[in-house]
């Protein structure tokens, strides 16, 4: 349980919430602490929980061939779960890791679906979140297709993504990006 749960606040600014699912989020929700490098899920583990990104960088990554390539980067105020996870059981095939020390509210999935099934707001937010999930997702998709790594890296600065760089190391913005360390280097060099 939480006395002040940010991530009801956020629920406030879109939609008004009733009282009792203010009551019944705030009886489900925890807050949880970890330091810069723990590691949130592994490849292969079931991911039980939905987080909300009070405090803090995550990433999440995969090994492919040996080589870490970073997926995508949330920040404070963003919603996730691995994608296996939130709508299937099944083990994920991303890692997260924590970039910089967090705060993370937690809700099991067990509870998260409880609460959409009683209440029409927890409805709209999954609707909501799905759409900003999904709009990220476009959005790594067009990074992708950018045939010129100046552009690329352009655009990734003109983005939401823009106030991260100087937070992150540079190794997961290149991979972010598809970039060699050093391609990303010499663009950054050049601005």
């Amino acid at each position: 349980m939480i006395d002040d749960s940010h991530f009801l606040n956020y629920a406030d600014t879109l939609l008004k919430v009733s009282q009792g699912f203010k009551e019944a989020l705030t009886n489900k929700i925890n807050l949880c602490k970890f330091k810069k490098g723990d590691i949130l899920v592994k490849s292969g583990e079931l991911s039980s929980h939905i987080y909300f990104i009070r405090i803090g960088i995550l990433r999440g990554y995969i090994m492919h061939h040996n080589k870490d390539i970073t997926l995508w980067l949330n920040e404070t105020g963003d919603v996730f779960t691995t994608g296996e996870s939130l709508l299937e059981i099944s083990p994920s095939i991303e890692c997260i890791d924590v970039l910089e020390d967090c705060e993370l509210e937690v809700i099991s999935k067990v509870e998260f679906q409880e609460l959409v099934q009683i209440y029409y707001e927890m409805v709209m937010l999954v609707n909501y979140v799905l759409v900003n999930n999904y709009k990220d997702a476009s959005f790594r998709a067009l990074l992708s297709k950018i045939p010129n790594a100046k552009e690329r890296y352009k655009l990734l600065v003109s983005s939401k993504y823009g106030l991260l760089i100087n937070k992150i190391p540079l190794k997961y913005i290149a991979s972010f990006l598809g970039l060699r360390n050093e391609t990303l280097s010499r663009i950054r060099a050049i601005r």
